[in-house]
């Protein structure tokens, strides 16, 4: 996949890095099918980010994390009041999702895999170029273990 490029950033807390806004991040869940998305939205939440939606795809994982945030809806996850859309859906339905958030002015945090296709690839950078919008693939394993957070606490102290 020529051209594809990571970056990583350290985060800026819960005012507004995702949603550019400066205030308090509201986030909708669509598609629950990995365990990853309770992690995502776990650590979302605890930065800052509101739960307004959940979309459940499946009936263990969504309805679940759905109790968890008793106070998020169920329907209208594009919405004017969503900066930003989390997937851990089907893989193969990540790249659809992500692209129907970024057209509808939100920005995308996606479990990996993004795509599972250079179809997909494509389609999401013109959905980028499109709107502008943001979507970020997560690497939970990379950015979140135990052994990731001691090897930065290491660095971190030198």
């Amino acid at each position: 996949m020529s051209g594809a490029r990571i970056v990583c950033r350290p985060s800026r807390g819960p005012s507004g890095p995702l949603s550019g806004k400066g205030d308090v991040t509201s986030l909708a869940v669509v598609g629950t099918d990995h365990l990853h998305v309770v992690d995502l939205v776990t650590k979302l939440s605890g930065a800052g980010a509101e739960v307004r939606v959940i979309v459940p795809s499946e009936d263990r994982i969504g309805p679940w994390l759905a109790k968890q945030f008793p106070d998020a809806r169920a329907d209208d996850p594009y919405d004017a009041d969503i900066d930003v859309v989390v997937t851990a859906a089907i893989p193969s339905e990540r790249a659809q999702i992500g692209i129907d958030a970024m057209r509808a002015g939100k920005n995308v945090v996606a479990d990996k895999p993004g795509a599972i296709s250079h179809e997909q690839l494509g389609a999401l950078r013109a959905a980028y170029a499109e709107t502008g919008r943001k979507y970020t693939v997560i690497f939970a394993e990379r950015l979140g273990s135990p052994a990731m957070m001691h090897a930065q606490r290491l660095v971190e102290s030198g």
